[in-house]
């Protein structure tokens, strides 16, 4: 005969209220921001996780720069601060580090048609060149006309690539980076095609 455990009144209602607490929370993180669900409507892409949490691969708009991160995080759109380094970029000197509060409401996933190569030169350093997928390609050209003067950031395993202005709509899913160090660019081509 098989037994029958019998949960006290106390820790049925226990685990009621928790699950109820926690399905609130969650709900109130929805609305302000911090989690999303996919885009089901056909637009760019959710970026997944909190705002201080992991960071998908993909383009994200700038939204602020500052030395600390307390100065990003007074952003009052949903977003993400992270830290900048430069250390891909080729620059003498180096600017000082700084955060940067990235849109964490939308972003264009960082998804290529092909593996990412190492063509051309840009001032006497390589170029990395990237192929969208095919399904993002209108992506990018509405999320570029959309911030069409602004910066965009690239992500890539939680770190920021690169900053760049926007200085022209990006129609047929073709990205540079330029501005790598010698081995920076191969570097990214080899994170890119995990």
């Amino acid at each position: 005969m098989k037994s029958v455990t019998r949960w006290p009144l106390s820790a049925v209602l226990f685990a009621t209220t928790a699950i109820a607490l926690v399905s609130s929370v969650v709900a109130t993180a929805a609305r302000q921001g911090q989690v999303s669900a996919p885009n089901a409507a056909g637009g760019p892409a959710q970026p997944s996780a909190d705002r201080h949490g992991p960071i998908a691969n993909g383009i994200y708009a700038v939204l602020r720069e500052g030395p600390t991160r307390e100065e990003v995080d007074h952003e009052k759109a949903p977003h993400f601060a992270v830290y900048y380094d430069y250390k891909y970029i080729d620059s003498d000197p180096k600017p000082a580090p700084k955060y940067v509060a990235l849109d964490s409401s939308s972003f264009v996933p960082l998804v290529l048609a092909r593996p990412p190569e190492i063509k051309g030169e840009y001032r006497g350093h390589p170029m990395l060149s990237l192929a969208m997928a095919p399904e993002h390609v209108k992506l990018l050209e509405s999320y570029t006309r959309a911030h069409l003067g602004g910066s965009l950031a690239i992500v890539i395993d939680q770190e920021i690539i690169t900053i760049s202005k926007i200085r022209s709509v990006i129609a047929d899913g073709e990205v540079q980076i330029s501005r790598c160090t010698d081995n920076a660019c191969q570097i990214l081509r080899i994170k890119l095609m995990k």
